[in-house]
C-alpha cells in the first residue's frame, strides 16, 4: 500500500492505496466502487468541535473524547474511558430489541447527617439532581414529611415529561424511638401515595433503618401516581 504526498491526483494506484493533498488538507484512499472500477475517494474526518471533540470520518467510523453535555450516538469510543453526560440520553431500542443492557452498574448515594423531624427538619427536601437514593444516618427526632423536586431551581414537574417516571429511594436511621415519613409533596404540593399492600405507615421501627420506596409518575401536567412501601431494616 503507497502513501503519497501530492498536490495532484495520482494518475494511477492499487487498492487501498492513501493520498494526502497539502495544498487542500484532504485525505483519499483509493477503492473499488461497484466492483467495477476505481476511485480516490475523500476519506478526510471531519471534527465538531461541540464540546466533546467528536470526529465524524468519511467511512462512516465516527469516535469520542465525551466529557459531557452532548447528545448524539458516539461508536468507536475508547471503552475504558470514564464519560459524564449532563444532558438527558436517550436509548431508543426498537421493536425487537431493548435499549439498554447493564452488567453491572453503581448508583450513586446522598448521605445526610440531618436528623429528619428535627427543627427547621420536618419537611426535607429530596433533590433527585444529587441522587435517587437519599440516606439519611442520624436517628430521626420526629415524624416529617418529604418533599421531591429535581432541585432548588427546577421543579420536578419541569423535568419530567407526561408519561416518564422516576425512582427514589428514602432510607431512614431510627433510634429507640422511631418515627415516620407522614406526608409527600411534589414541587410542594401534597400528594397521597399509594401504599404496597395499602398499608399507609403510622409509624417507624425502633433501632432500625426504615426504607422508604418511591415511584413517581407524572400522568399529567403537575399530577401524580406515586406508588410507595416502607420496609424495615434491622
Amino acid at each position: 500500500m503507497a502513501h503519497i504526498v501530492s498536490a495532484t491526483q495520482p494518475p494511477s494506484g492499487a487498492l487501498g492505496d492513501e493520498w494526502f493533498n497539502p495544498t487542500t488538507n484532504k485525505f483519499y484512499k483509493l477503492v473499488a466502487v461497484g466492483g467495477t472500477s476505481v476511485q480516490w475517494l475523500d476519506y478526510t474526518p471531519v471534527v465538531i468541535n461541540a464540546g466533546n471533540n467528536i470526529i465524524i470520518s468519511a467511512n462512516n467510523t465516527i469516535t469520542a473524547n465525551v466529557s459531557g453535555g452532548g447528545g448524539g450516538v458516539v461508536t468507536g469510543a475508547a471503552t475504558n474511558a470514564e464519560s459524564t453526560f449532563t444532558a438527558k440520553q436517550i436509548f431508543q431500542g426498537n421493536n425487537i430489541a431493548t435499549a439498554l443492557k447493564l452488567i453491572n452498574a453503581v448508583e450513586q448515594v446522598y448521605l445526610s447527617g440531618i436528623s429528619l423531624g428535627s427543627s427547621g427538619n420536618t419537611t426535607v427536601n429530596i433533590d433527585l439532581a444529587n441522587s435517587s437514593v437519599y440516606y439519611f444516618n442520624t436517628s430521626s427526632s420526629n415524624n416529617w414529611n418529604i418533599n421531591f423536586r429535581l432541585s432548588s431551581t427546577m421543579s420536578l414537574n419541569n423535568a419530567l415529561a407526561t408519561n416518564e417516571s422516576i425512582s427514589a429511594v428514602v432510607m431512614a436511621t431510627q433510634g429507640a424511638t422511631p418515627y415516620y415519613a407522614n406526608s409527600l409533596l411534589i414541587d410542594g404540593v401534597t400528594v397521597t401515595p399509594r401504599w404496597q399492600d395499602a398499608l399507609s405507615p403510622t409509624g417507624g421501627n425502633a433501632s432500625s433503618i426504615d426504607i422508604y420506596n418511591y415511584t413517581i409518575i407524572k400522568t399529567a401536567n403537575g399530577t401524580y401516581t406515586v406508588l410507595g412501601s416502607q420496609t424495615r431494616f434491622a
